[in-house]
């Protein structure tokens, strides 16, 4: 018999299939729980906020510099120095919620091959009234060994803080590439918001 047939559609089903239901939900319970030491729900696995670093909204100023190929936000080769701005729009999914403490991690394929090359990624809150903007996280590729080849890299950040509010604020990711000299090839491949989960 399946673990997923048992039926509840009666109080004699019920009684007599209990016990093997206890047995499965027990495992998905463990499975989920997994290695963290925390439960871990479907949704905080899969349902990650997610973009990839073509998809941002290049600064009107920036338009005749910016390249933007397959996944890629990078700067044009024929430009010798210059910085991109791009925004990129964090939106409430369910995975985006959750994580030890409320702590979250925001990882980015990018690529700085040096010191003629900087990526600088800022999560930003922003209230609706007010409109007074946070910067609730940074991730600086210079913090970082460099590579011409897209890495991903990672910061945490809202550890103990309060869960994020849609409800009150919006939230978005500022990028800035920059190409310091000839040499220079900043690259945004994509961009990740998840919970994150901390053994204790």
């Amino acid at each position: 018999m399946s673990p997923w047939s048992c039926s509840c559609s009666s109080l004699f089903s019920l009684y007599r299939r209990s016990a093997g239901c206890s047995v499965w939900a027990a495992i998905a319970t463990t499975a989920l729980i997994g290695s963290f030491g925390y439960p871990v729900t479907a949704a905080a696995q899969s349902s990650c906020w997610t973009t990839v670093g073509s998809a941002g909204a290049v600064d009107e100023a920036d338009l005749s510099q910016v390249a933007l190929n397959s996944s890629d936000t990078a700067i044009l080769p024929r430009v010798l120095a210059g910085t991109v701005d791009t925004r990129y729009n964090v939106v409430a999914v369910p995975g985006i919620f959750g994580g030890t403490l409320n702590s979250k991690e925001m990882t980015a394929r990018i690529a700085d091959n040096g010191a003629s090359s900087r990526v600088v990624l800022r999560f930003i809150r922003q209230n609706f009234v007010t409109g007074v903007s946070t910067i609730v996280a940074t991730l600086d590729s210079n913090a970082f060994a460099p590579s011409a080849v897209a890495q991903a890299r990672t910061v945490s950040f809202n550890n103990d803080a309060p869960e994020l509010d849609f409800k009150n604020n919006f939230y978005f990711i500022s990028a800035t590439l920059s190409k310091l000299g000839s040499s220079g090839n900043p690259v945004v491949r994509g961009i990740r918001i998840c919970p994150r989960f901390v053994v204790r």
